[in-house]
């Protein structure tokens, strides 16, 4: 689904991976579930892109959610899979840690499950290889991204768990967690209303 002019996302409001698509090429944000590859597939074609366009991948964290194709971009294309080095253990299969726990709603939980079993979420491929990447460090991706660093997670209040935030100037978002949203810095000051 096309969002914006560079901005895409393959999935939906639950999961999801989201394709910077710019001149110099396209850099993919999360790789949502394994069976998201076809979506993926067509959602480049509508971009007007192809496989080998593909620059690079950024995991926002390393949950299965947002493995999806991910290694298989890595292992037959030799993709790069970029994720911060306090999550690269856990997208490579390792544990969740003990304080990544959250509560969940019935309601919410029932659609993620139904949805990641009809997209393949229980065929995740873990990665063999990442890239680390640490607090201040700029990505040579397309999109102009500046570097990514750790923000706790909101989810969890402050607590430990981390996860890699990444905005993108290009499509004016912001990736945290598992959420995706305009850039406070691009939102227009308010303004005083005098009656």
């Amino acid at each position: 689904m096309k969002l914006s002019t560079h901005l895409y996302r393959v999935g939906n409001d639950i999961v999801a991976a989201y394709l910077v698509v710019t001149p110099e090429g396209v850099t993919i944000i999360d790789a949502g579930l394994s069976g998201h590859w076809r979506d993926l597939r067509a959602e480049l074609t509508v971009a007007g892109r192809t496989l080998g366009d593909v620059k690079g991948i950024i995991l926002t964290h390393g949950d299965s959610d947002h493995l999806g194709f991910a290694e298989r971009l890595r292992r037959h294309l030799g993709i790069p899979v970029y994720v911060h080095h306090a999550d690269a253990a856990r997208a490579m299969g390792g544990p969740k840690p003990p304080n990544a726990k959250q509560q969940m709603r019935f309601l919410p939980l029932v659609e993620f499950l139904t949805y990641a079993l009809r997209k393949g979420g229980l065929r995740t491929s873990w990665l063999t290889r990442t890239i680390d990447v640490r607090d201040g460090e700029v990505l040579d991706l397309p999109g102009s991204p500046p570097p990514p660093h750790h923000r706790p997670s909101r989810a969890l209040r402050g607590q430990h768990r981390r996860a890699c935030s990444a905005r993108r100037r290009s499509v004016r978002r912001r990736w945290t967690h598992d959420t995706q949203r305009p850039d406070r810095r691009d939102r227009p000051p308010a303004r005083a209303v005098h009656r």
